[in-house]
This record gives C-alpha cells, structure tokens and sequence, in this order.
C-alpha cells in the first residue's frame, strides 16, 4: 500500500480522471481495478509520466478483498458473536505496548489480548452486513464494495503526499528525510482512512491484524504498532475518553468520534513534511 512516486511505468490501461478533495486540496486522478494474487499489494499508489504530464493513479487489488471476505464469512457462520472476554485496560495496555523490550510473559500477553481484540473488531465492522447479506456471494460484494473505498482513499492520501512532496523539493534546496517520510505518509494514509473511509472498525481492524504481525515477527511492517500507539494516546487526550477506560472502545467508537482523533493526529503529521504554513505550495 505504499506509495510509489514520479517513476515511468506502462500505463495498465486508459482510465477516466476524475478530480476529489482531499484534507483541503483537490486531486485529479484515474482508478484502475484488477484482481491479481500474483501482485503483493492490495492497492498501490502511482505518479505516472504521460506525454510529459505528470497522472495520479490508483490501482486496486481486489484479490484479498474477496479472499478475506470469505474467512470472515465462514468465522460468522461458525462463531456468530465473539467470546465474552475481560478487556484490558487501555492505559496498563498502551503501557505494555510501548515497551520496547518486552519479556516473554508480556508479549504473549499482548499477543492474546490483541487476538481478542482483532476478534472484536470484526464483529463490530461486519456483523450487520453478514446480518443483512442474503447469501455469500452478496455479503462479499458488500464487502469488496467498502474495502475499496477504504482503500481507494489510502492511496489517494500518499498521491498527496507525493504531489507535496515533489514541489517541496523543487521549491527548496534542502533535502526531505525520506525515511521519516516513508514513516509519516503511511501513518497518514491509514489516518485519512479513518476521516474519510466508510468502516473506521474495519481499518482498526486491518491495523490490529498488523501489529500482531509485528510483535510476532518482532520488526516494524508498514508501522502498525506506532499507528495504534498514536490513536490510543490521542484518544486519552480527548475529554469523553473516561480515566481507566477499556480497550474494547474501539469497537464502539463512532465515525464522528474516529474522525475526532484521526484529524488531531493527521494535522500533528502534517507539520511535519507538508510544511503548508512555509508558503511552499
């Protein structure tokens, strides 16, 4: 799901642009849909070369869309509620989490109470589509349907940032600290998801899954650990987030209370590479 940036490729084929506004700034760019489990990502963001023109282009991988839609399918065909368990509570958990140097006990800890918490989100992302869907066939394209959006708008947020990106460089000598950026449009791209996106517990959910990735690979995959971190520090910032609040809040977090915390965050990450305030767009 990074973004890939200012490269000539061949074009896949001739899509329609069409322009949207994104965190203020509006962008022209072309969808292109495909369905490849040969290809390692679910979308990709593209600034391609055309005729001398610079075109912004998404590309969606609906491959693993419809693959996880089916296990999440049969999971509520077998388990149709998930089990009751005792959620930790956020603060002891986002202390666990940060601990760089995590012994054993702790890390399966954590491990176990993400499982739950994984199994939790998907209950609450999904369950009243699986309600509503009449059969499998219909609950996937419902779900391919949303996962798109979500996705689409991930990509669209680093095609901003590469649009950002390429007139600061042109418009200042001094170099951009592209690890950090890599860093940062990431941790923005799943941010716009939650503002924009149209399931805030789906992405939560994605972001669950990747940090239980993380902790069991023990190394950093696309950041999912920091972005967790980000949005439970930001949440206990907030006034309606109660002192010794659970972890499973998560679960009934509202889009406008998502929104919330993700636009508090995203504006924090954009001081720091955007630099809109310098004048340089």
């Amino acid at each position: 799901m990074l973004g890939i940036f200012s490269f000539l490729i061949p074009a896949l084929a001739l899509a329609n642009q069409k322009p949207l506004s994104i965190w203020g700034q509006e962008l022209n760019y072309e969808v292109v849909s495909l369905s490849n489990k040969h290809r390692s990502y679910d979308g990709l963001a593209i600034r391609l070369n055309r005729s001398g023109k610079k075109i912004n282009r998404v590309i969606l991988n609906t491959a693993y869309f419809q693959q996880e839609a089916t296990e999440i399918w049969e999971d509520f065909q077998y388990n149709p509620k998930p089990s009751v368990i005792v959620s930790p509570n956020l603060m002891t958990f986002l202390v666990n989490l940060m601990e760089t140097n995590r012994n054993f006990s702790q890390k399966q800890s954590l491990i176990s109470q993400l499982g739950e918490l994984k199994e939790q989100l998907q209950y609450a992302a999904w369950q009243k589509v699986y309600a509503k869907a009449k059969n499998k066939k219909e609950f996937i394209r419902l779900f391919i349907q949303t996962r798109k959006k979500t996705i689409e708008y991930h990509e669209l947020s680093h095609l901003l940032d590469a649009v950002l990106w390429e007139k600061q460089q042109l418009t200042s000598h001094e170099m951009r600290d592209e690890k950090q950026f890599a860093h940062d449009t990431e941790v923005r791209a799943f941010l716009t998801e939650l503002v924009y996106g149209p399931n805030p517990q789906d992405s939560l959910w994605q972001i669950v899954t990747g940090v239980l990735q993380e902790i069991k690979q023990g190394r950093s995959i696309d950041y999912s650990v920091e972005k967790l971190k980000d949005i439970l520090v930001m949440a206990q910032a907030i006034n309606w987030i109660p002192r010794g609040e659970l972890l499973c809040f998560l679960c009934f977090l509202s889009k406008e209370s998502a929104t919330d915390i993700a636009t508090k965050l995203y504006h924090r990450y954009t001081l720091a590479t955007h630099q809109w305030k310098r004048g340089l767009l």
